[in-house]
């Protein structure tokens, strides 16, 4: 099970993508997601596979460029609240 199960879907078809784990050359353990329609086998899409340890960096990556975009936006004095001229 991991934390992505379920939010995943295939860029090109639309299909969910599920949890595969393999043994990789050195006996670990590696996870990773795949496309189910490549998956089972149908020939309506091609391979698409993304590792979990990368969608981890993707992730972490994403909420610390948005906390650096809020402190950004602390600092100018921002509040984020719009007033419409109506004149």
């Amino acid at each position: 099970m991991s934390i992505f199960s379920g939010l995943l879907y295939c860029a090109d078809c639309g299909a969910k993508l599920y949890l595969c784990t393999c043994k990789t050359y050195k006996d670990d353990i590696q996870n990773h997601f795949v496309c189910s329609n490549y998956k089972s086998n149908t020939g309506s899409c091609k391979i698409h596979f993304i590792r979990v340890q990368v969608l981890y960096r993707i992730v972490l990556e994403t909420i610390q460029r948005t906390l650096i975009y809020v402190r950004i936006f602390k600092a100018t004095g921002l509040s984020g609240e719009c007033s419409v001229d109506n004149t």
